[in-house]
């Protein structure tokens, strides 16, 4: 319904959307979506732009540092957010720590020639992708 979405996303790459598991957790200064189906995370910053990273978290391995500590009311990330938040100084520089703990639920992905939809929950984001690279680009509002 929306002709300029259609134009920064180009051509739908399935004929229709797939159903996967997705997680999603808050932040103070974005959020993060877990794909089920290829193990990526996207992180996204409030100020709409989004990188995609491998969640390398295996099942064994810790889920958290107990030696960070979150200022009261918010909380480190575990599993795969975690791994990939404690390891990346950028990626905790542009999240900040977590507002409330991952929540998992089901939803559809639907890729497209430069980026893709990602929907479930309460709301579907265009993920638009950055000069041709499907790792990082902007949310479209």
């Amino acid at each position: 319904a929306d002709p300029a979405l259609q134009r920064a996303l180009g051509w739908a790459k399935t004929e229709e959307a797939l159903p996967i598991a997705l997680a999603r957790q808050a932040f103070v200064r974005g959020e993060m979506i877990w794909r089920g189906d290829t193990r990526m995370i996207y992180v996204i910053g409030r100020d709409g732009r989004w990188q995609v990273h491998p969640d390398t978290f295996v099942e064994g391995e810790p889920e958290q540092d107990p030696a960070i500590t979150p200022p009261d009311g918010l909380f480190q990330p575990i599993r795969g957010f975690g791994k990939l938040w404690r390891s990346d100084p950028k990626v905790r520089e542009r999240t900040g720590w977590a507002l409330a703990k991952e929540q998992g639920y089901g939803g559809f992905v639907q890729e497209f020639e430069r980026g893709l939809l990602i929907s479930g929950g309460d709301r579907t984001l265009a993920l638009i992708a950055q000069d041709g690279n499907l790792e990082m680009g902007t949310v479209w509002n």
